[in-house]
């Protein structure tokens, strides 16, 4: 199987996901994301979690606030 098969394959979900403002990369932040939940629900404060997953992930700071906002939009239908 190509990349074009793979892609061609999953033609109109990845238009939907694209559509709906995910990127490629929001794959690899998932366990990030899972995390920050976990904790958030747990009753951190929010500027800790975020400064801990900054320094566990190697993320800046900025990012962790961008990739946190992303995968919590909610869904246009």
């Amino acid at each position: 199987m190509t990349l074009f098969d793979m892609l061609n394959l999953n033609h109109e979900f990845l238009h939907r996901l694209r559509d709906a403002g995910a990127r490629l990369d929001d794959i690899d932040h998932l366990d990030l994301f899972v995390e920050y939940c976990n904790m958030i629900q747990s009753g951190q404060k929010v500027s800790y979690v975020v400064s801990f997953l900054s320094d566990k992930y190697e993320i800046s700071v900025r990012s962790i606030y961008s990739i946190i906002a992303r995968l919590k939009k909610p869904l246009q239908h």
